[in-house]
């Protein structure tokens, strides 16, 4: 089997992100890889060693890491325990399904949510779906089509078939 060192450069904000909460992250990473991950801060680079396959699997977790995205949503005051849920089980099943961190901010209330692009647009579909709010692509439908005679054509006419659901 062949061994291989890599060197993926971060940025300086991003070493509390791929070490996580007591190492948790890194040692996820590590343990779920089978690679050894290294924060070099001098550097700025996390070097990845082990088995070539190993490495490879470090590298794309690692990657999803440093891609992450944060997205808020501003709530009211009152729909925050609806949205953490009893005991935190509605925030707990939102992550789940989602695969997205959730936290909630009560001083300004806001659900934050942190995932990679696929993940947020499912945890705000399921955060406006449980606050009965309209998701965003939800927010133009078209009307059925119905034929009727000497019906307005172009734009005019487009525009009469749709409508805004608030």
């Amino acid at each position: 089997m062949e061994k291989i060192d890599v060197s993926v450069p971060i940025g300086e904000g991003q070493i509390g992100d791929v070490i996580g909460r007591n190492g948790a992250t890194i040692k996820s990473m590590e343990a779920t890889s089978g690679a050894k991950l290294r924060i070099d801060s001098e550097a700025g680079c996390v070097r990845i060693s082990g088995e070539k396959s190993a490495v490879r699997a470090g590298q794309k977790l690692l990657n999803k890491i440093l891609h992450r995205q944060t997205f808020r949503v501003k709530i009211s005051p009152a729909e925050i325990p609806k949205v953490i849920g009893r005991v935190g089980a509605m925030i707990s099943a939102m992550q789940l399904r989602s695969g997205a961190k959730m936290f909630v901010e009560k001083e300004d209330p806001q659900v934050v949510i942190v995932g990679d692009k696929s993940q947020i647009p499912v945890a705000v579909r399921m955060l406006n779906d449980l606050l009965g709010r309209v998701s965003t692509d939800q927010m133009f439908q078209e009307e059925p089509e119905e034929e009727h005679e000497n019906e307005p054509v172009g734009v005019a006419g487009m525009a009469n078939k749709m409508h805004v659901v608030l």
